[in-house]
């Protein structure tokens, strides 16, 4: 004679093999992003249930064997909660009927970490802001499905914390006379208070000096005649070379100009949605979009002209008619729009 056997425990222990974790997107900061491939993360999000008897025993033959005899399905509902309204990736979810693989009266349930952000207008900068893991919390509660009195639930926070900065690219205009010119792109963030380590470059940004992750390749950056992606490529008279960064919010590059006579040539740059600023249209690299909608600096190739100055060399003290052998770079407070 055969009998098939369940064994009911007195309650189910809830508990975290490893402590939760808040993390930043790289260690120390995360930029404001409504697009959660920049987000900070929740980790570490394993459960482990034990089924105990009445007097805390840890019931050994509530396991599942293939023949699934000996423990009940059960319903997990996970809680996790989130301060100030952030936007996440898929949230542990409840399960109905989980036959979990429980051995020895023990099951561990392993959820995906969580990305998360909050919104972010791209016309609206806000200071920087910090969330406690401490105002973060997970709960989860297991029920035996057929005996719903047989259950237990856990609640835990998270350690660490995750700041946020509202962030955006600089760029500078450049004016030459000679085959080629250095440039820079700055990756700055927005505060009305002085950050501490952080240069100012103007009226309440900063440039980033946590920054090393907003990597910019050469095909981020597009020579085109106009401010429209649409109008002539020029990318056979100008290119870029030694990019290098981002190191401390900054991105570093040559730009060598093989034409003759002036030029002028609006770069066109791909970046993040989440470094765009603008009071008037949303991020955008469509093939008909314009400086309106992305970043774009200007590089304006001169014809050379002998000065009556000195040709060469760096001086200091003097005065030429015309400056021919420097760079004039012109900075603005806002990309081209």
């Amino acid at each position: 004679l055969e009998q098939n056997l369940t064994f009911i425990p007195d309650h189910f222990e809830i508990a975290f093999p490893s402590a939760p974790a808040m993390e930043n997107n790289n260690t120390r900061f995360t930029y404001l992003s409504n697009d959660l491939n920049m987000s900070a993360w929740l980790k570490n999000l394993s459960v482990r249930i034990t089924a105990k008897g009445e007097n805390n025993g840890t019931m050994t033959n509530y396991q599942i064997p293939r023949t699934q005899y000996f423990a009940n399905a059960v319903d997990i509902t996970p809680t996790l909660a989130l301060p100030g309204g952030a936007h996440t990736s898929t949230l542990p979810q409840a399960i109905s009927e989980a036959n979990l693989s429980f051995s020895a009266g023990t099951a561990q349930l392993d959820y995906a970490d969580v990305r998360f952000n909050y919104d972010r207008n791209r016309s609206n900068p806000v200071d920087p802001f910090t969330v406690s893991g401490n105002d973060t919390n997970l709960t989860v509660a297991v029920k035996d499905h057929t005996d719903t009195s047989v259950e237990g639930n856990e609640t835990t926070r998270f350690d660490g914390s995750a700041t946020f900065y509202y962030g955006r690219v600089r760029t500078e205009d450049l004016k030459t006379q000679q085959k080629q010119i250095k440039g820079k792109v700055l990756f700055e963030v927005y505060s009305t208070s002085p950050i501490a380590g952080f240069t100012q470059q103007s009226s309440s940004w900063y440039q980033n000096a946590y920054d090393d992750i907003s990597t910019l390749q050469s095909g981020d950056f597009e020579p085109r005649a106009k401010r429209s992606r649409s109008s002539d490529d020029l990318s056979a008279l100008a290119a870029l070379s030694n990019l290098s960064g981002p190191s401390a919010g900054k991105t570093v590059f040559d730009i060598d100009y093989s034409g003759s006579g002036e030029r002028r040539i609006i770069w066109h740059l791909d970046t993040p949605s989440w470094l765009w600023t603008s009071r008037f249209r949303d991020y955008s690299f469509d093939a008909s979009s314009g400086c309106g909608e992305h970043p774009c600096f200007e590089t304006l190739f001169q014809s050379q002209i002998s000065p009556s100055g000195i040709r060469s060399g760096s001086f200091s003290g003097s005065r030429f008619e015309a400056d021919m052998n420097s760079s004039i770079k012109k900075r603005a407070i806002k990309v081209l729009r």
